[in-house]
């Protein structure tokens, strides 16, 4: 690092969407910011809703399809303490917008690239690590190459991920990753098993609730139901079962609907409602969930109300929350139920939700089972205390394990030992 002892780091996101992973690296940043001797830019492969948010925190640069807007000298003034690379942001912005049209792996693949330009743009002595924050900048990681830069990248997909995402650029994350973070047990054994990686390159850092500090929930004190009851129509004898993701195949959408429907079928309940906090999908995905609530008679008592900036509301209005993914690495959504006394049910077999759940904070049923997902439901919706036991387990486990401040210096720990 040529005599400096300021630490450089190149922290690199797919987007800057309203999803797990870019909502993870940006409390992350922001942590690192207020607690460590840092020094970091921001490159995203494409925008998105929290693009400002990025920018209000370093230098940050997007690579991606249409007109990104570079660094301007207001961020740079807000940005004081972080320190960009030596050669001027609006060059490096104008290099990587021409020569880096990175899309994602369903799209077509992107131009040839020339990799002198890049190496030409970033003077290498201006980072001493590059954290590729998902397993889909394999791409980018290859246009980055020349530098000759220790490479992090934190994998926060399974296998069904990265065919759907990484299929086409994968192959050069393992070629240009020296150092993995799996989300997961289950992620990791995913890498060693069907990747090759060896096991002494991937540590397992689980994710955090942003909601959970070491005093407990911080999220709005008075945040109540009321508000919930009053959007969904409800009266004030109601019990709600909760869901959160991208309305898809892969997080079970359609499972959703049918748990529904065997709890309904099951007839030992009354006044239940399920409500589904997330993106819909494209729009034959949606005529398919009207289709099926239709036919259900499904269509008063299933909600779908859409992407949420602030969820804490509705966690808190959850008696259950359940996750019907048939593929989630580490989904921090049921971190965030639980840091509401939730109690959450899943799948085996289904990704790394097990790992938190295990046999305290909820139940978790065979994969695709929906007879006994509805039957474990049922059980916790018609027994208070239980819910309340199992509710309070998973509070109490995240603030011991899955605070933002304790997984946060777990990272920051690997992070120091690969660029000191």
């Amino acid at each position: 690092m040529s005599g400096q002892s300021t630490k450089k780091v190149l922290f690199i996101s797919h987007d800057a969407g309203r999803t797990g992973a870019p909502l993870l690296l940006l409390v992350l940043l922001r942590w690192l910011k207020d607690n460590s001797d840092l020094e970091f830019s921001i490159l995203l492969r494409a925008g998105g809703p929290l693009v400002e948010d990025f920018r209000a925190l370093a230098p940050t640069f997007i690579a991606g399809p249409g007109d990104a807007l570079p660094l301007t000298e207001n961020v740079q003034e807000q940005s004081s303490t972080v320190t960009a690379p030596r050669s001027t942001p609006q060059s490096l912005a104008e290099r990587l917008l021409r020569k880096m049209r990175m899309r994602a792996a369903l799209e077509p693949e992107p131009e040839p690239v020339d990799a002198d330009e890049i190496a030409n743009s970033f003077d290498p002595n201006s980072f001493s690590l590059i954290y590729s924050n998902t397993a889909t900048n394999g791409r980018l990681l290859a246009h980055l190459s020349g530098f000759e830069i220790p490479v992090i990248t934190h994998v926060h997909e399974l296998e069904m991920g990265l065919f759907r995402f990484a299929r086409a650029s994968f192959p050069e994350v393992l070629d240009h990753t020296d150092y993995y973070i799996a989300c997961a047990h289950a992620v990791k054994q995913n890498l060693v098993s069907h990747h090759g990686v060896p096991e002494s390159r991937v540590v397992v850092i689980h994710g955090f609730s942003q909601y959970m500090t070491a005093a407990g929930a911080s999220a709005p004190a008075e945040a109540s139901d009321a508000g919930v009851a009053q959007e969904l129509g409800l009266g004030s004898d109601y019990l709600l079962v909760g869901a959160c993701g991208m309305a898809d195949w892969r997080k079970g959408v359609d499972l959703f609907i049918q748990l529904a429907n065997r709890v309904k079928l099951r007839g030992r309940l009354s006044g239940v409602h399920f409500v589904w906090m997330g993106q819909r999908g494209d729009e034959l995905e949606w005529r398919q969930i009207q289709h099926d609530l239709f036919h259900t008679g499904l269509v008063e008592s299933v909600h779908f109300i859409g992407e949420i900036e602030h969820p804490w509301e509705w966690f808190r209005a959850l008696d259950v929350f359940v996750l019907t993914s048939r593929e989630d690495p580490f989904p921090l959504v049921c971190l965030e139920a639980a840091s509401a006394s939730v109690p959450i049910v899943c799948f085996a077999q289904a990704g790394g939700e097990p790992e938190f759940v295990e046999n305290d904070c909820g139940f978790v049923v065979p994969y695709l089972d929906i007879e006994e997902m509805a039957r474990r439901v049922e059980e916790l919706l018609l027994h208070d205390g239980l819910r309340q036991t199992l509710g309070d387990n998973a509070w109490r486990k995240v603030q011991q394990r899955y605070t933002v401040d304790v997984i946060c210096r777990k990272i920051l720990g690997v992070i120091s030992a690969r660029c000191s």
